[in-house]
């Protein structure tokens, strides 16, 4: 009465539903990116309120993988790929970030944080740039 392997169902270990994900804990890489664009709306429209510390910042969520960081699907095409990838190195280029936000920075040392993540973001937008 043993069971076969090959004759027993395989387990399901990746959630593939929203509500999947969500019984799983893990949040679809669209509503991430959504509430990081949301906040990041927020904070560029918010042009009084000084950057104290690296967390001031709405950063991009460094979870998200391929693609998903920059907001379109992996499977998106070519055009899309290129075109979201654009927008965010507009958007994080750091000679433009720190353009349009340096007077918000209370002190040297909160600059030269946000540099180094800067820079990472750089990177990695670049990396996305050349796939």
């Amino acid at each position: 009465n043993r069971q076969k392997k090959s004759d027993q169902s395989p387990q399901k270990t990746i959630p593939f539903t929203s509500e999947e994900r969500s019984k799983a804990g893990k949040r679809p890489w669209h509503d991430i990116y959504s509430d990081h664009e949301t906040a990041w709306n927020s904070f560029i429209t918010m042009p009084d309120i000084a950057i104290n510390s690296l967390n001031d910042i709405p950063w991009p969520e460094e979870a998200l993988r391929g693609f998903n960081f920059v907001g379109v699907s992996n499977s998106a095409s070519k055009q899309d790929k290129r075109r979201a990838i654009k927008r965010s190195l507009l958007r994080w280029h750091p000679d433009k970030f720190f353009q349009r936000l340096a007077k918000r920075f209370s002190s040297p040392d909160v600059f030269s944080l946000c540099e180094s993540k800067m820079l990472r973001i750089a990177r990695r937008l670049t990396e996305l740039s050349e796939l």
